[in-house]
């Protein structure tokens, strides 16, 4: 992405919301509602504090990040066991899986620091644990993940665990639980593509 708009400030955003979307324009809002942004590029005209700006005038909740990388890791931390553990388990909402596999969870989320701290954007100490606490506190939740699944639209496996897994290999850092969350999921993929494939 970047090699594809040389001497562009290019400025990424994160969006922090429990949410659903239930029906076409229709979103059912659960918890939080945070913005993060932040440039992946020098932003020497301070183009990203202009942009947080105005989303802070339209009423937004917006954090400017001074590193959005590891701001869109410590994202993947929440996403990649909590997403598709949620298919995987045929459907149950993010409270069930923290209560019954806090464990797992936790080994997942150690991976993907393990994965952000060897490309030089560690995260906090209590990354972990803060996510634990967020997740004991929201409403049982829905992921992104599983609705697009219930409905039958793509899931963003590549997004959340390929890229990590990936990033991972290329670091040389061990994720045993993340790969096979990632190859579990390829799996049901394919088991949706030859459900729907002619007979």
């Amino acid at each position: 992405m970047l090699s594809a708009f040389p001497d562009r400030v290019l400025i990424s955003g994160l969006a922090y919301i429990c949410c659903n979307r239930v029906a076409p324009g229709h979103i059912k809002h659960l918890a939080y509602g945070k913005l993060t942004i932040g440039a992946l590029t020098p932003d020497s005209a301070g183009l990203g504090q202009r942009l947080g700006d105005l989303f802070a005038a339209g009423g937004a909740d917006c954090e400017i990040s001074r590193d959005i990388v590891a701001s869109r890791w410590q994202k993947c931390v929440w996403n990649a066991p909590f997403n598709p553990l949620s298919v995987l388990s045929g459907g149950l909402a993010t409270q069930a899986i923290l209560q019954s596999q806090e464990d797992f969870v936790r080994d997942i989320m150690q991976e993907v620091c393990r994965i952000a701290s060897a490309s030089d954007h560690p995260l906090p100490d209590d990354t972990v644990d803060l996510n634990i606490e967020r997740t004991r506190h929201m409403p049982p939740y829905k992921t992104s993940m599983l609705l697009d699944f219930e409905h039958g639209r793509p899931m963003e496996t590549e997004a959340i665990l390929g890229n990590a897994v990936r990033a991972a290999q290329r670091l040389n850092v061990e994720t045993p639980r993340l790969q096979a969350l990632y190859a579990l999921m390829r799996l049901r993929e394919l088991q949706i593509r030859e459900n729907r494939a002619p007979q």
